[in-house]
């Protein structure tokens, strides 16, 4: 590709020697978004993090995120058969790249069983809702981030001198700070511990018998919580699971012994386990509501936001005045504005956007070729950028600049459409919002830094 239409390596005397306009006719709409993908058979395009949540977020409304997912038998032995239950414990690690908002105050989280079956081998959706029945177990926690603080983890039971005793503290380990949730529902417990060798030994006879299950978190919480239902990083010694804590009997020759026992209830496995993230939105009341789908009023604020929230939408109007010119760089410059009503501290600008389009003939957004070049480089801050650029004499708002120059010759030569939709990087895991100055703006228009030559 001719390096003037990819807009890389441009920042030199070639910029320098161009003409230059910022006032290219272009229009801002807010608009709302269809569902985003939330779980691919494919673990390659599977998400890192989860998003639960009953989010009231004083600008974009209500958010409400919950969880679905399979649970399959990952580690056990023939000692789990018929052996007694100290604790039944779903242990789940925090995400923190998915945290948004306030974590500093209690969450109070609920797991139900699911009544409804899930395929793991299909692709789902963040409009999709399974049944569930009854409640397995609450816990009101405050979900701290994983990098800020660690909690113990107490494995139960164990031994004596050959008489039967109660569970006594036999280890402590450290582990990063996760969501425990104490399954005290004893039909389900008994359900699990009812099953025979050959049920838990055979994932589809075991999801069968136990569907799955359904986390949520109830009341109004001032942000939302990501939790990480994949394979954890490396040092972190929880993955998701429901985890047995049991005892059973040892015969041999010194006696009879009380030994432990950890039974594992795997979520995180990838090739096995469906992983669903339910995304409500209703911004009713809210600021919002007077912008989105209206036309006219998005020209002065539009509003952008992860899971499956809002997106801009930028329309160029007419480009046929530059046809026969070189474009040696187009950029496009987005400034964030903060309402009254608003927390900087708690509701910062999201931390990159991107952009896509629809090609011809299609219904799909593509993301542009400038992004796609840019991540194949794996240089996408220098190349693309799309990352907040905050003033640091603090005189100006936060500021975005995101090059579309290889996609600006296709709009101009009308090889795609004049629209284009920037939204959160990976919003079905990510909750940040940002709000921008539309079209219209009086003070900090979007506009299109345009760099030409004849």
């Amino acid at each position: 590709n001719d390096p003037s239409s990819i807009g890389s390596d441009l920042l030199g005397d070639e910029v320098l020697d161009a003409k230059f306009t910022d006032t290219i006719a272009l229009s801002t709409y807010t608009v709302a978004s269809d569902s985003v993908k939330t779980y691919d058979p494919n673990f390659s395009s599977q998400l890192n993090g989860y998003i639960i949540g009953n989010f009231e977020d004083p600008i974009m409304g209500n958010t409400f995120a919950k969880i679905f997912t399979q649970l399959s038998p990952a580690t056990f032995d023939s000692t789990f058969i018929n052996a007694q239950v100290d604790s039944v414990v779903l242990e789940i690690p925090y995400f923190e790249a998915s945290f948004y908002g306030e974590n500093q105050v209690p969450y109070e989280f609920v797991v139900y069983e699911l009544t409804e079956d899930m395929d793991e081998s299909i692709e789902y959706y963040s409009d999709e809702d399974f049944s569930f029945g009854e409640e397995l177990g609450r816990v009101s926690t405050t979900p701290f981030l994983p990098s800020e603080d660690s909690i113990d983890v107490i494995l139960q039971s164990v031994y004596n001198d050959g008489l039967v005793r109660d569970s006594v503290i036999i280890d402590t380990i450290t582990a990063p700070n996760h969501l425990r949730i104490t399954i005290d529902n004893q039909p389900f417990i008994e359900k699990m511990f009812g099953a025979s060798e050959d049920v838990i030994n055979n994932d589809s006879l075991f999801k069968d018998l136990i569907k799955g299950l359904h986390i949520v978190s109830e009341g109004t919480n001032p942000g939302l919580v990501g939790l990480n239902l994949l394979t954890p990083d490396a040092g972190n010694l929880v993955d998701a699971a429901i985890r047995v804590y049991y005892k059973y009997e040892k015969v041999d020759t010194n006696g009879t012994k009380i030994l432990p026992g950890i039974a594992s209830f795997g979520i995180s496995e990838p090739d096995v386990n469906a992983k669903v993230v339910q995304f409500e939105q209703d911004p009713s009341g809210f600021i919002l509501e007077n912008y989105i789908g209206s036309q006219a009023i998005s020209q002065d604020y539009t509003f952008v936001q992860g899971t499956n929230g809002t997106q801009i939408k930028v329309n160029f109007e007419d480009l046929s005045n530059f046809t026969d010119y070189n474009i040696v760089k187009a950029e496009l410059e987005l400034t964030t504005h903060v309402f009254e009503e608003d927390s900087l501290s708690l509701y910062p600008p999201a931390d990159r956007l991107t952009i896509s389009h629809i090609p011809m003939g299609d219904t799909s957004k593509v993301i542009i070729d400038d992004l796609s070049f840019a991540i194949v480089a794996q240089n996408v801050d220098a190349m693309f950028g799309g990352i907040p650029i905050e003033d640091e004499t603090g005189e100006t708002p936060t500021k975005y600049k995101m090059n579309i120059t290889a996609h600006f010759n296709k709009m101009r030569d009308d090889l795609v459409s004049k629209d284009i939709y920037i939204s959160v990087l990976t919003r079905p895991q990510r909750g940040s919002r940002s709000v921008i100055c539309g079209s219209s703006h009086p003070e900090y228009p979007l506009k299109l830094n345009l760099y030409f030559t004849e």
